[in-house]
């Protein structure tokens, strides 16, 4: 008997079979042999009562069918004869059922019964790695397009891009997801697309050398942050050149009043 359930990744499957009792150990350990035992229970019935009273309800019920016939030979009336075959029916019902259950036993006694769970070994569950970076940018737009260029040349998924402006400061939030082997390179990427001001990276199980199998989905999660530089940081640069600037021009007046004055004498 075969009974199978489960889908590609997790099949299993309950088997019984029956073997001659002189081959039971030698089926167990062939059996035991298939792969790894989780769990083992060998164990024996006692059919003996049970036989020795099927045995006495047979013999009892055949002595009944002996007496009903001997009476069906005696019998005068058709009222008696019927009454004697329903009887008599009965009875042989009753032996035919003795009779299976008897040899039912015998080839419990004469076969062992096995009965094999097989199941598949569990997964391993490998955590990818992830990151959340929060990067200053030069322009929020052109960032988000390079970004998703480079998700696209990695076979990734780009889940989620929000847009927003605050303080006259745009800012992208963009959640991806790439491949283990490639999330060193989508990392150094977006590293070099600004100054890092926020990292978090949470490793997960080192890529074998020489390993070329690939999971069936990227999940490799970074959750990025592009936030436009400050107007502010603009405004400051522009005084910072401003000032010595306007010191030079200021020190070249001087020296041409200076220059004027002289000439006059």
């Amino acid at each position: 008997h075969l009974t199978s359930s489960g889908d590609a990744d997790r099949q299993q499957a309950t088997v019984t079979i029956r073997v001659p009792q002189d081959q039971f150990s030698i089926g167990m350990e062939r059996i035991e042999a298939l792969g790894k035992v989780r769990s083992r229970n060998v164990g024996s019935e006692d059919v003996s009562e049970r036989f020795i009273d099927l045995e006495a309800r047979l013999k009892s019920s055949l002595r009944q069918e002996k007496s009903l016939l001997s009476l069906l030979e005696r019998a005068n009336t058709v009222s008696e004869i019927l009454t004697i075959e329903r009887e008599l029916s009965r009875v042989r019902s009753d032996i035919e059922r003795f009779q299976g259950q008897l040899k039912f036993l015998e080839r419990r006694v004469d076969l062992a019964t096995i009965t094999v769970s097989l199941v598949m070994p569990p997964l391993e569950s490998i955590e990818s790695p992830s990151a959340s970076l929060s990067i200053e940018v030069t322009e929020v737009a052109a960032s988000v397009d390079r970004v998703k260029s480079l998700v696209i040349t990695l076979n990734g998924v780009v889940d989620q891009v929000v847009l927003s402006l605050r303080d006259d400061r745009s800012k992208a939030n963009i959640s991806l997801r790439v491949f283990p082997a490639d999330f060193q390179q989508a990392l150094d990427f977006l590293e070099s697309e600004g100054d890092v001001f926020v990292k978090e990276v949470r490793e997960g199980a080192p890529v074998k050398e020489g390993d070329t199998t690939r999971p069936e989905k990227p999940d490799a999660r970074i959750v990025v942050s592009l936030v436009g530089a400050s107007p502010w940081l603009s405004i400051g640069v522009i005084v910072a050149i401003a000032v010595p600037v306007g010191g030079v021009l200021l020190v070249a007046f001087f020296v041409l009043l200076v220059l004027r004055a002289r000439g006059r004498r």
